[in-house]
């Protein structure tokens, strides 16, 4: 005799709104603490001993102008992701895999929105803002200055606030109308290519361009108005592999999950591939990022270059790691996408 269908246990979908909303803001709370702590050494005026508030304003305004755009695109895959397994339901308890809504004939123009776009109208919307008023506020605030005691738990708690706000602005009607389409309505237009680069290598690349060539900033060793300043190139060389590793891990464990949810979605099909083992492919990547260091040796070796004045050192991190971050979102993706492990 045939079993009658279970009812999966989960929960409302408003419930796991907000649970995605919390976990975003603890997740960027704490990767701002990181971040903060790492760079704000460099920002700090050694003379007084604190940060001054025009660099306060400035590293404010920069990481909380990228807060939406990576807490937009998670809270997205995160929730869809929940959904696919059939963690919570709609308003109408509907659930993935059930037959398809007839309402979402009329739905999000019948097709779902990249979350990296999501994340860009996010930051337009919010990260922008927030950005501006930080950066106009934080002088008239602190005048003084901060020390780092307290630029780190202010910079993490404006994150907070920020990631948990755009999770739940980006998990609303349009995201319930998005859950509703069927496999075939989800299914990307184009290319595997075309899904790699439009949905992993660009969004991952320009972001990086972008953060990385923001990040010259503090570690430049000098005032960038210090005529004939320049970075050591063993620092260059230390960044080079430091950085290539960061990016590495950060990029591949992005790209993996949301290339998951895609398959298991019905946006993208397995490809008749095989991949590496993940241990091999995280390998693979350290190796790169040893080879990365060895090269910029090699040319400073060959060349005679000591180091790098602000300018240089700035378009090198910005171009050199916002390509590498491409690279490894498209090695990522093509990795995930492959059938067979």
């Amino acid at each position: 005799m045939s079993q009658p269908k279970q009812t999966p246990v989960a929960v409302p979908f408003v419930v796991a709104r907000a649970i995605a909303a919390v976990i975003s803001a603890i997740i960027f709370g704490v990767v701002l603490c990181v971040i903060g702590f790492l760079l704000c050494r460099g920002l700090i005026d050694t003379t007084l001993g604190v940060i001054p508030s025009y660099s306060v304003g400035f590293a404010f305004a920069v990481l909380l102008s990228f807060v939406p755009l990576f807490a937009g695109q998670g809270a997205r895959v995160g929730l869809l992701d929940g959904y696919t397994q059939q963690r919570f339901y709609l308003p109408e308890r509907r659930f993935f895999g059930d037959p398809p809504d007839p309402a979402a004939a009329v739905s999000s123009n019948n097709r779902p929105s990249n979350p990296w776009r999501v994340g860009a109208v996010a930051s337009v919307l919010l990260g922008v803002p927030a950005a501006a008023l930080a950066f106009t506020l934080a002088p008239r605030l602190w005048p003084d200055g901060l020390s780092l005691g307290s630029f780190v738990p202010r910079l993490a708690a404006l994150g907070a606030v920020l990631a948990g706000t755009t999770s739940l602005l980006c998990t609303g009607a349009l995201f319930r109308d998005e859950a509703r389409l069927s496999a075939s309505q989800r299914r990307f237009e184009g290319t595997v290519g075309a899904y790699r680069v439009l949905h992993h290598v660009l969004p991952q690349g320009l972001s990086n361009l972008v953060i990385n060539a923001w990040v010259a900033v503090p570690l430049f060793p000098h005032p960038v108005s210090t005529p004939g300043a320049t970075v050591p190139i063993a620092l260059v060389i230390g960044d080079a592999f430091v950085s290539a590793v960061v990016i590495s891990i950060a990029v591949w464990v992005g790209v993996l999950p949301h290339v998951d949810l895609d398959k298991r979605s019905g946006v993208i099909a397995a490809q008749p591939t095989a991949a590496p083992s993940r241990g091999r492919q995280l390998g693979l990547l350290f190796a790169v990022s040893v080879a990365l260091a060895v090269c910029v040796y090699g040319v400073s070796a060959l060349t005679g270059i000591q180091g790098l004045s602000f300018w240089p050192f700035l378009l090198w991190r910005a171009f050199a790691f916002g390509g590498y971050a491409a690279w490894v979102a498209q090695r990522s993706a093509t990795w995930a996408l492959a059938a067979r492990p």
